[in-house]
């Protein structure tokens, strides 16, 4: 990585940025059977 500390800006926001989206993508690709069983383990709703 370069010493420029724009570019260590940039690159860790397009990590968090790649990383937001993945946890998104997830979530909205996901049955919501998987969403449901997956959020309701602990609680009996």
């Amino acid at each position: 990585m370069s010493d420029n500390w724009v570019v260590g800006n940039l690159q860790n926001a397009l990590d968090t940025w790649n990383g937001k989206l993945s946890e998104i993508w997830n979530l909205i690709t996901q049955t919501p059977e998987t969403f449901k069983g997956r959020y309701n383990m602990e609680c009996n709703c």
